[in-house]
């Protein structure tokens, strides 16, 4: 092999006399970092609980394709993006009907403030999540209320 001949270590980075070759700007959008997309998702998610948000408003928001952000989902999380999404909403469900008064609301009602709107679906989904139905969140009574209710008639 003739020693002034490039070698080519890999397919990608040519070598020229043992120094790496330049490589021109990168084309296409910019690298945003992980890190910092993962952030702007989670305070997104916090601020709109309530409301309807699909991929496509992620990718939007992010400036991230698709597909990247599925990946990157599965890398943090472990799961997709709307499965993230379904379980974050069922958590907060989870969390209204455990502390609501089971003779002013219903788990449509609750559901429905979560942006939920096939209740059956929901109530298997948060069964298999949470080992019970909705209802029996709603009419369980919440820690210590049983003491106070004993206080008021025995004192």
């Amino acid at each position: 092999m003739c020693p002034a001949a490039p070698q080519v270590v890999s397919k990608r980075t040519p070598t020229v006399s043992g120094t790496r070759a330049v490589r021109g700007p990168r084309i296409g959008r910019p690298r945003a970092s992980r890190a910092r997309i993962i952030v702007l998702i989670t305070e997104l998610l916090e601020k709109h609980q309530a409301s309807v948000l699909r991929l496509a408003d992620l990718c939007e928001v992010t400036g991230v394709s698709e597909r990247t952000l599925r990946t990157m989902f599965r890398e943090q999380f472990g799961v997709g993006p709307k499965r993230y999404l379904r379980t974050r909403k069922l958590h907060a469900v989870r969390a209204a009907l455990a502390v609501a008064d089971p003779a002013r609301e219903t788990v449509s009602g609750i559901a429905r403030r979560f942006g939920l709107s096939d209740f059956g679906r929901m109530a298997k989904d948060y069964s298999a999540l949470f080992g019970e139905y909705p209802r029996a969140t709603l009419m369980r009574k919440p820690r210590g209320a049983g003491k106070a209710c004993y206080a008021k008639l025995v004192g």
